[in-house]
């Protein structure tokens, strides 16, 4: 199999929009979904970036695109039908905009092709943007599209699901759920392996026994920490009882959370161990007068969270019609596998269970949580 080679390339054309003609590749309407149609341009972009997902997780897709990965469904079918998944996301931002009257205006689209012509000139021109277009086995059309819709998606998210929009979420809603079902953690790591426990463990003592005298807290993370996340997020972890950021970014380790939800207010605990190394934790207040004052901190998490049930709620209603063309897709030719399958080997090339199947999210979101305090 050739290496998927999308990583750099998506990187590299986030927020880029082409407002004039693409390669000129032939296209195929895979589906039709409510009002939108979906190519082939897009389909096989859409293919690509599940596959990326997969390869990034450390699942490669050698030799799965012929194995049963549930009753009846090949591993070919499983990848065409979470691109189809983010097809219907398309056709919901679609819908929720043109049913609020949002549209890219002219000066959405200058800014667009402005942000644009800045990156195929870092890219090296538009003959090296284009090349490398080609080697991934993608079009322009459908990197035009799908970055057009997530600017879209943000003209909606700002309009509708923000300030005053119509779905934003109630800032006293959200003071109300954070004092009452989350925690605001800070803490001190030394990060430690089973090469140096017992030294890392006398250091995070040392670390531990200055706590204990009464230095300050958030200095001592300055000076001692080494959770890069303390500097991103001054103000701690938010996290639930079960460890899960509130803006659900991702989730701490259990050790961590156990530790961390049995504190009081104020209180800080002793040494915690866990695999990334040893913890001193502090618990901060976290009631309605703090998070009023820091509510913008938070809002905007949750204005996500209402986008997504919002366009959630839409594709459920969505009646989705695929042609032959959709059935035609051959994914040999996409990721350039030679068309007999490899046998499933432990530790590799073997197809994702149900249980690795990734939301559907074309949104923001992060890993910070999960790899600070895991």
């Amino acid at each position: 199999m050739k290496k998927i080679k999308i990583s750099a390339l998506l990187l590299a054309c986030i927020m880029i929009v082409s407002l004039f003609a693409g390669c000129g590749s032939t296209t195929k309407t895979i589906a039709k979904i409510g009002d939108y149609t979906l190519d082939s341009n897009m389909f096989e972009y859409l293919i690509q970036n599940v596959a990326y997902m997969y390869e990034s997780q450390g699942i490669s897709i050698t030799g799965m695109l012929d194995q049963e990965i549930m009753e009846g469904t090949t591993g070919a079918d499983f990848l065409k039908s979470q691109a189809l998944e983010y097809a219907k996301q398309n056709a919901a931002i679609t819908k929720l905009a043109k049913d609020n009257g949002i549209s890219l205006t002219k000066d959405d689209k200058d800014s667009l092709q402005a942000d644009k012509d800045a990156q195929v000139e870092q890219m090296g021109g538009r003959k090296a943007y284009l090349d490398q277009i080609k080697e991934a086995r993608l079009t322009e059309e459908a990197i035009d599209e799908y970055n057009e819709l997530m600017f879209l998606a943000s003209k909606v998210s700002t309009a509708l699901f923000s300030g005053d929009g119509i779905y934003a979420p109630d800032a006293e809603v959200v003071a109300a759920d954070l004092v009452d079902n989350f925690f605001r953690i800070k803490h001190i790591l030394v990060i430690a392996d089973d090469t140096n426990k017992a030294e890392k463990k006398a250091e995070a003592e040392a670390i531990l026994a200055r706590v204990a005298a009464g230095e300050d807290f958030d200095a001592l993370i300055a000076e001692k920490g080494e959770d890069p996340g303390m500097q991103s997020n001054p103000e701690g972890y938010v996290f639930d009882v079960n460890g899960t950021m509130f803006d659900s970014s991702g989730t701490m380790n259990t050790e961590f959370t156990t530790a961390s939800v049995a504190l009081g207010v104020n209180e800080t605990s002793g040494i915690v161990e866990s695999p990334n190394g040893y913890h001193i934790i502090k618990r901060y207040p976290f009631d309605t007068e703090y998070v009023k004052a820091n509510i913008d901190t938070y809002i905007n998490s949750y204005a996500g969270l209402e986008l997504q049930n919002k366009l959630n709620e839409i594709m459920t209603e969505l009646e989705v019609e695929t042609t032959d063309a959709y059935a035609e897709i051959d994914l040999y030719d996409l990721f350039m596998i030679e068309a007999t399958p490899a046998p499933e080997t432990a530790g590799g090339d073997t197809a994702p269970s149900v249980d690795d199947v990734p939301s559907v999210d074309n949104h923001e979101g992060h890993d910070h949580a999960e790899d600070a305090a895991e």
